[in-house]
């Protein structure tokens, strides 16, 4: 199973301005990631 290559940065950014706690965004994350 090949693990998607996340741009941390971009990552972060998009982090930042969600404005979620930690455990949400990764929730959230999660959730699209399995999605797509």
């Amino acid at each position: 199973m090949k693990k998607p290559t996340i741009d941390w940065r971009k990552e972060f950014v998009s982090f930042s301005k969600s404005g979620l706690s930690q455990p949400q965004y990764c929730k959230e994350k999660g959730s699209n990631i399995r999605h797509s």
